[in-house]
């Protein structure tokens, strides 16, 4: 077993990966785009990976074969005692997902949308019209002096 992947096997990273962003008639499931050890990584900066490891854990061993409305609802749980955690797992999941050039090819064919940032390469934005806080700056404080 890989360190870089904490030690689970790569069915049970893929079998993650797969509930959080199954396959659609339209894109690939996660675990056909995401490596695991870049998730991993990105993880490290968001989560603390000693609950990662304990979250991971506390799956089944039958988790990668159980379908996935099941899988769904394991995850559902364990999200409730280990908030964090899983939220830092699923933005990291979309993240990473959402960012891969494939997808975004397949978001823009699909959609029509663009796949590039609107900014600072996108729409021209006006510069800011300072005179829009005159009244702000004007206004005395609204706060009670603590003194």
């Amino acid at each position: 077993m890989n360190n870089s992947m904490l030690g689970m096997p790569e069915h049970l990273w893929k079998s993650i990966l797969d509930t959080l962003i199954p396959a659609t008639s339209n894109n690939h499931e996660a675990s056909k785009i995401i490596v695991i050890e870049e998730l991993v990584t990105d993880m490290s900066y968001i989560s603390d990976m000693k609950r990662l490891k304990l979250f991971l854990e506390e799956l089944p061993e039958n988790f990668s074969i159980i379908d996935q409305s099941a899988r769904e609802t394991i995850l559902e749980n364990l999200g409730k005692s280990s908030p964090e955690t899983l939220d830092a797992l699923i933005n990291a999941t979309y993240t990473i997902y959402y960012s891969h050039p494939s997808v975004l090819s397949t978001i823009s064919e699909n959609t029509g949308y663009g796949t590039t940032a609107p900014q600072p390469n996108g729409y021209v934005l006006k510069p800011f019209d300072e005179r829009l806080l005159k009244k702000n700056k004007e206004r005395p404080a609204m706060w009670r002096d603590p003194a």
